[in-house]
């Protein structure tokens, strides 16, 4: 489990809060990674409430976006037809870094969270996999016969 806290704009309150929250992961695929999400009251993640937050995936692709570019947006997306919450916060949708933050201080954050959950073989292999717009599609022919 990796236990993660972030400050976060409300945009309601004009407060920030602090979550923490512990990651737990189910699957790390090549094209998604499943967590499930713990709202925890410290910041080393030990009182932690018994139901989970959130079951949700992050997609390979939109992670190696996130850490190639600190201005890309990123979401949890549910696993079921829930809203994602996290601290108690609901309906969370996309996240992204602030635009002033360094891309090397952003990169060794998802280097942190994504060693710990999903361990450097799959963190390399998904850094290092093509984009999926570089991977060309095989032609299809389909021919007739009258």
């Amino acid at each position: 489990a990796v236990c993660e806290t972030d400050s976060i704009d409300t945009n309601v309150t004009d407060v920030r809060v602090f979550l923490h929250t512990k990651i737990l992961p189910v699957s790390c695929g090549e094209v998604t990674m499943e967590v499930i999400l713990y709202n925890c009251d410290d910041p080393e993640c030990v009182k932690c409430d018994d139901a989970a937050e959130a079951d949700a995936t992050l997609a390979s692709a939109a992670f190696k976006e996130a850490y190639n570019d600190v201005d890309a947006c990123f979401s949890w997306e549910p696993v079921a037809d829930t809203n994602i919450s996290v601290g108690g916060i609901t309906n969370i949708t996309a996240q992204a870094f602030d635009d002033s933050s360094d891309l090397r201080d952003t990169q060794d954050y998802w280097s942190a969270i994504m060693t710990n959950t999903c361990g450097e073989d799959w963190f390399e292999s998904v850094l290092s996999a093509p984009d999926q717009a570089t991977i060309e599609t095989p032609e299809t022919t389909v021919s007739t016969t009258s």
